[in-house]
């Protein structure tokens, strides 16, 4: 009897475990923009942020404006444009990625970048993504645009309301297109 609720013990942890470090990253539309930060924060102009993995620049971001609270590594920034540079392994030919946003949250515990309002993302010369809120995870290269959307590649435009892209693997997921032309 004891063993078994070991196991069962075991077993439930193990489940927990699985949750906590894979399914509780999942939607990305409940993170809320904090746009009132306490006093005791940090206010900058004219902010270049710059994030280097192994000594090669993995993106750069500039802002107008910035407000910064330490205690939870949040930044929020004003008018934003960011490039997100090719692994040094990639295809020589492989584009950056270009955005801009009116408003973002830069997360610095949890390595993404919330941009919010008016959002343009650019694959290169040929790819468009544009909606209201995309976010960008560092860990993991994605771009995830996780409301109404609107890709226009090359000559194919798909409209949804949610959307993944990979970096690495350059696969798109769609969960719910509402249009494709």
């Amino acid at each position: 009897m004891r063993r078994l609720l070991l196991f069962i013990g075991f077993m439930t942890l193990g489940t927990l475990l699985i949750y906590v470090f894979t399914v509780q990253e999942g939607p990305v539309d409940d993170v809320e923009l904090p746009l009132d930060l306490p006093r005791n924060q940090m206010r900058l102009g004219d902010v270049v942020v710059e994030e280097q993995d192994g000594g090669v620049v993995a993106y750069r971001l500039w802002a107008r404006e910035a407000a910064h609270r330490e205690q939870s590594q949040l930044t929020l920034l004003t008018d934003v444009r960011i490039v997100i540079y090719p692994r040094p392994d990639a295809p020589p030919d492989e584009p950056a990625i270009t955005g801009t946003a009116d408003k973002a949250v830069l997360n610095g515990r949890e390595q993404l970048l919330l941009m919010d309002e008016n959002v343009v993302i650019h694959r290169g010369t040929d790819t468009t993504l544009r909606s209201e809120r995309v976010v960008y995870r560092h860990k993991t290269r994605q771009v995830i645009a996780p409301r109404r959307f609107w890709l226009q590649d090359k000559s194919t435009t798909h409209t949804g309301v949610r959307m993944d892209y990979d970096l690495d693997s350059q696969r798109v997921s769609i969960a719910s297109p509402l249009l494709q032309q």
